[in-house]
């Protein structure tokens, strides 16, 4: 049964929470702005937020490389994107004829004019300003684009535009002070790119074979429907093993704790990669991780089935939202981050030093001018009197 018109993380509850999965939900809800308040988490964002800022997912790529296929030399036979690995073979098969009737600077220069955006950087919400705000130790995706170091130099002006820092095939130069800068909590200064930045063409992990030399599995690298075997042989790609991106993400799993934002965990290849990483961790049903995830009054058996996988197989515990229908589908996303900062910056206040520190009587210097004034004198016991019932207010 549900309970209509309570409160939830979003705002009013949704009718496809039944009121323990509501109260649920707010635990979790709690445990993560704690977790984040801590200044311990990594944010690990996805394909949402790049959508959100008016980017393309998945098959709006897809279509978009497609049509530069076709002109590069007319003839490529387009396919409906249907998801996982099979847009993994699309993505291959799409690259293979640019390469072949163009070149390989044609395809990167192809995803470069996708992703562009002039400066200053159009289509940033208060979704994006909310994000930034939190205050994680560093920012990781898995998206090509900008729009993450966009916000935060809107954001925090002052610190100017972070770095994208793409892993495989990147600059060696920026890795290590990106993965140090997320032990520490100094402004951001990076953000690292796991599967690539628009820019820096090959960076980018795309198709089916850019995921086998990137992450030194074998089996990502067959076309679907071919069995994998250790006598396998790939003809053309080849691959350390393990790869430096594979020890990089296995060990910001190992040392860090993820906030998960934008990923459609059933539709998201980057989940299997997860799966493999996290088999070398061990960590299975703890709830190290956490994710903000859609649902609706349609899918919502099937994504409460993939919660629980997530979290038993990945560590990661969920946190739900509804989506809607018309112009904002993600609403109820972007009120709950919200409603996260603030409550996250409510925590950070009571943790304070200042906040929790009782505060010390003022005392004159004796034998000052200062000390003699009767003037200064009644500001002084004035000034203690105010600061005597800020901690009787703060012990009750």
């Amino acid at each position: 049964m549900t309970a209509p018109n309570t409160e939830s993380v979003g705002g009013p509850l949704p009718p496809t929470f039944t009121e323990d999965e509501r109260l649920d939900n707010e635990r979790l809800f709690g445990e993560l702005a704690d977790l984040i308040a801590s200044g311990e988490a990594v944010a690990f964002v996805g394909a949402g937020s790049s959508m959100s800022a008016g980017f393309d997912g998945w098959s709006g790529l897809l279509e978009k490389l497609a049509t530069h296929a076709d002109h590069v030399s007319a003839g490529f036979v387009r396919e409906n994107a249907s998801g996982g690995r099979a847009n993994l073979d699309y993505a291959n098969r799409i690259r293979d004829w640019i390469v072949e009737h163009g070149k390989r600077e044609a395809y990167h220069k192809a995803i470069a004019k996708i992703f562009f955006r002039a400066k200053p950087f159009p289509g940033l919400t208060q979704f994006h300003s909310d994000l930034v705000r939190l205050p994680f130790r560093a920012f990781v995706t898995s998206n090509y684009d900008g729009v993450i170091e966009a916000a935060i130099a809107k954001e925090f002006p002052a610190h100017g535009e972070p770095q994208p820092v793409p892993i495989w095939n990147g600059k060696g130069s920026l890795l290590s002070p990106a993965f140090r800068a997320v032990s520490t909590r100094e402004p951001i200064q990076h953000v690292i790119h796991v599967h690539g930045y628009y820019d820096i063409g090959h960076s980018i992990i795309l198709c089916r074979d850019d995921y086998f030399q990137a992450y030194g599995f074998k089996d990502l690298a067959l076309p679907l429907g071919f069995a994998s075997s250790p006598s396998t042989s790939i003809v053309g790609v080849s691959a350390p093993d393990p790869t430096q991106l594979f020890m990089l993400v296995t060990a910001l799993l190992a040392m860090r704790r993820l906030v998960f934002v934008g990923f459609s965990w059933s539709d998201d290849f980057f989940a299997e990669v997860l799966g493999r990483v996290s088999d070398t961790l061990w960590e299975w049903e703890g709830a190290v991780h956490f994710s903000i995830s859609p649902t609706s009054q349609e899918t919502k058996v099937k994504d409460r089935i993939l919660a629980r996988k997530n979290k038993v197989e990945l560590g990661i515990d969920t946190i739900f939202y509804e989506v809607g229908r018309g112009g904002n589908a993600h609403i109820e996303r972007d009120q709950l981050i919200q409603r996260l900062r603030g409550e996250v910056d409510r925590r950070v206040r009571e943790q304070s030093p200042i906040a929790a520190t009782p505060l010390a009587p003022v005392v004159p210097v004796a034998g000052t001018a200062f000390a003699a004034n009767p003037a200064s004198q009644a500001w002084i016991a004035l000034a203690n009197a105010r600061a005597r019932k800020r901690i009787e207010q703060r012990e009750n």
